[in-house]
């Protein structure tokens, strides 16, 4: 049994986020019934790039996007009898029509739920179904620049840089899997369903949570620039770059010696806060040894010293990877129009529930056998299982024990958090969390933003291992708890028992998921890394740069991407065992999620031609012009996407030039192409003339894909957002804004409740009262704390 083969699905987007949202769904077993207008199809098949020729059975996006769906050929409009007929014997809708678009052909949710109250609806747009932004055109540029994102990514000397990869749309389709089976388990429990409101400009500001709390909560508003800790950055090596953190910290004192510099063994440059302040001069001391050695000798050396190191892997290496090979993570599937091609399989793998790869459908090629199944009487549903009572949250009575630590786990535990579970966050006093800081004196540990964001909703539990106690009341807890999740290093896990087999000893049916760097078998499995070095070693970073031959640039933060990976699988193991009672194992790699969740379509391309996309800077692929273009005030910009030719009328008439708009030389988007030099010099000479705010304001009025580059200050105040009640205030009365939640639902709503705990909180009601252990219970004693950033 697939783990969500029980679900039935109906899906009517024509996005991205939409499409890689009913991916996930049908590679679990979900039935997938795509809708397409018969005469086209849908959008993606005729986006391209193309596998054979421009045959829209063979486009890459298509291919990739919808593996495993059926495609039904319907109009919305003329049949729209036929799609609600489809629609009472569903559990779930995805669109990503406009606000009021599927109102307008009597498919909105208030008219469907009269006939299924049980239906779930997820509607993912680039701003949601309300606010003044909610009509706004967008494309993956102008959410980018909204959400913040856009803002810090790249060279402060240069402008903000569009990531290479559909960040935001993506990161959306993620949400949007998250928010559906929120939905749906509630609606098994309670017998009554429910709105997801998507909103991609959300979900990108999600994306950079951190650099947002420090400014709500410090005043501080980041530029683009280098990471923060030193070393953390490309690094050039004989062959190629290096991804060279000084990370785990504690490991950095034992790997100085490998560079063969004396200096860098003086005190000066043991502790980040130094390294900081001498950047410069730190990375010059290590420069000399990496341009000496190739990029495998360096991944080596950090795998012989537990330091996160890797390196930036091109296409084929990342296709030849001993991991991935090891892991089988490619799978060859074989369609009629596209020959047989390389895929990433699943984002995860399910112990119990096997990930399901299949061919994405021919245009119309269920329509005949689906709609007589139609005909048929409804299939059985099952009653609710607690009677027709709500629940306040949609994870209300769902208990998480989060051994994970640093961003991307932790994120996704909390996105969990958000919506009702009680998640014990389980703390080694002797290293806290590098989100507590490096300060272990009058409680600073339970003071800093990051901290408060990444782990709000959450309850701090202490524990030491290696206490026999301490242990027993953690194998207590397990008995307790429905899931388990853990992001070390496979060694480490089975050092302290905590992998599947061990712990669900204590409780058969448990959920565990464990998030290590690489996975939990392969080669690397024991291998540590962070978001920067999977950005690298997935080859993901190749495809964001100023231009082919320029130093890569990373995004901003694959952390998210893992973390959301992580509650995706939690959620698909919760939705089995809410069926079948059983418990299961989760292997979440984190290179292969952010790989899976960031550029399968773009490896596939790779399988099919041979090539990969390279890196455009802020042009796009078709679309001409595009541009980051300078505005009127210090480091302000304005993202514009010209799309067809009539835009770029408009665009010239907006500009006060519509002489351009009639220039022979400009007529087509290839014609423009050619010229893109010249016409962002024309462009910009105009947009530099006012506010990035006013030009977005006019040129969105009259259809144009344009948006001001926002910074962090810029997202706190921004009317949409604003508008959107976005920013809230804790449950409890704790001070501070945070931003709210990006995943809407209608009737079971997320909420920040509390800040992040302080350190150990919650030790009587975990270890006392649930573990039943009140002599495991020990004080706080800021002697014996340890930071992560000790050496």
């Amino acid at each position: 049994m697939h783990a969500l083969g029980h679900l039935r699905v109906i899906d009517l987007s024509e996005s991205i986020a939409g499409a890689y949202c009913t991916k996930l769904l049908a590679g679990f077993g979900a039935e997938v019934i795509k809708i397409e207008t018969p005469d086209r199809g849908d959008a993606l098949r005729r986006l391209g790039p193309f596998a054979a020729g421009d045959d829209h059975e063979a486009s890459i996006p298509h291919l990739w996007l919808n593996t495993a769906k059926k495609s039904v050929a319907l109009d919305l409009g003329q049949d729209r009898d036929r799609v609600r007929q489809l629609i009472r014997d569903a559990d779930l809708v995805i669109e990503s029509g406009r606000p009021g678009a599927m109102e307008a052909l009597g498919l909105g949710f208030d008219a469907l739920r009269t006939d299924h109250p049980r239906l779930v609806m997820t509607s993912v747009t680039p701003f949601g179904q309300d606010g003044p932004y909610r009509d706004y055109e967008a494309e993956e540029m102008q959410l980018n620049a909204l959400s913040g994102g856009m803002y810090l990514t790249g060279h402060p000397s240069q402008p903000p840089l569009n990531p290479g990869v559909e960040n935001c749309q993506y990161t959306a389709g993620l949400c949007a899997y998250v928010g559906s089976l929120l939905a749906l388990f509630h609606a098994h429990a309670a017998g009554v369903g429910q709105h997801v409101d998507i909103s991609m400009q959300e979900c990108g500001v999600d994306n950079v949570e951190l650099a947002l709390i420090n400014h709500l909560h410090k005043g501080a508003t980041p530029k683009r620039g280098k990471h923060p800790m030193v070393p953390w950055d490309l690094y050039a090596t004989a062959d190629g770059w290096a991804c060279i953190t000084c990370a785990p910290f504690r490991n950095w004192k034992e790997v100085r010696p490998w560079f063969g510099e004396p200096k860098l063994l003086e005190e000066r440059f043991l502790h980040i806060r130094d390294r900081l302040e001498h950047r410069d001069e730190t990375e010059a001391l290590m420069a000399p040894v990496l341009q000496s050695k190739t990029r495998a000798e360096v991944f080596a050396a950090g795998q012989r010293t537990k330091m996160a190191w890797g390196y930036l892997a091109e296409f084929g290496e990342v296709v030849a990877s001993p991991q991935l090979q090891d892991r089988k993570f490619f799978v060859a599937t074989e369609h009629p129009s596209a020959g047989t091609l390389q895929y990433c399989g699943a984002p995860f793998a399910l112990s119990a529930t096997p990930w399901r790869q299949e061919r994405a459908p021919l245009l119309g090629e269920h329509t005949e056998s689906v709609l007589a199944a139609a005909e048929q009487p409804p299939r059985p549903r099952n009653a609710a299982t607690n009677g027709a009572s709500e629940r306040a949250q949609a994870l209300e009575g769902i208990r998480i024990l989060d051994l994970s630590h640093s961003w991307a786990a932790p994120h996704g535990t909390r996105v969990l958090a958000d919506f009702g579970a009680e998640v014990l966050r389980i703390e080694y006093p002797a290293r806290l969390c590098m989100l507590r800081g490096g300060t272990m004196r009058d409680e600073t540990y339970n003071r800093h933003p990051m901290w408060h964001q990444v782990n709000r909703n959450k309850m701090s539990v202490t524990l030491d291992f290696a206490d026999p106690a301490q242990l027993e009341a953690f194998h207590a807890l397990v008995a307790e708890a429905d899931v388990v999740v853990t992001n070390s290093r496979t060694d480490v896990a089975q050092k302290y028992g905590i992998t599947y087999e061990q712990l669900r000893e204590w409780r058969p049916d448990l959920i565990v998921v464990s998030m290590a760097a690489y996975g939990a078998t392969g080669p690397h499995r024991d291998v540590g890394a962070y978001g920067g070095v999977l950005e690298a070693m997935g080859g993901i970073q190749n495809l964001t740069g100023y231009g082919p031959g320029e130093k890569p640039m990373r995004i901003k933060e694959v952390d998210i991407t893992n973390g959301l990976v992580g509650a995706c699988a939690v959620l698909t193991a919760l939705m089995a065992r809410q069926r079948d009672g059983r418990g299961q194992w989760a292997d979440v790699s984190q290179l292969e999620g952010a790989m899976h969740s960031l550029i399968g379509e773009h490896l596939l391309e790779y399988a099919a031609t041979g090539q990969r996309q390279p890196a455009r800077g802020n042009r796009h692929r078709i679309h001409a012009p595009q541009g980051c273009y300078r505005c009127d005030g210090d480091d302000r910009w304005l993202a514009l996407t010209i799309r067809n030719d009539d835009e770029w009328v408009t665009l010239c008439d907006a500009l006060s030039r519509p002489d351009l708009g009639q220039d022979p030389r400009y007529r087509t988007a290839a014609q423009r192409a050619e010229q893109h030099d010249a016409l962002d010099a024309l462009i910009e000479a105009e947009t530099q003339k006012r506010r990035a705010a006013e030009w977005m304001t006019d040129l969105q009025q009259v259809g144009l894909a344009a948006a001001a580059v926002l910074d962090m200050a810029d997202v706190a105040a921004d009317r949409h957002l604003q508008a959107r009640g976005f920013f809230v205030t804790p449950q409890d009365g704790s001070e501070g804004v945070f931003p709210g939640v990006p995943i809407r639902l209608s009737r079971t709503p997320g909420a920040v409740r509390w800040p992040g705990p302080p350190l150990g909180a919650h030790n009587s009601y975990a270890i006392g009262t649930l573990a039943g252990r009140e002599d495991a219970i020990r004080a706080i004693d800021e002697d014996a704390l340890g930071s992560a950033f000790d050496p």
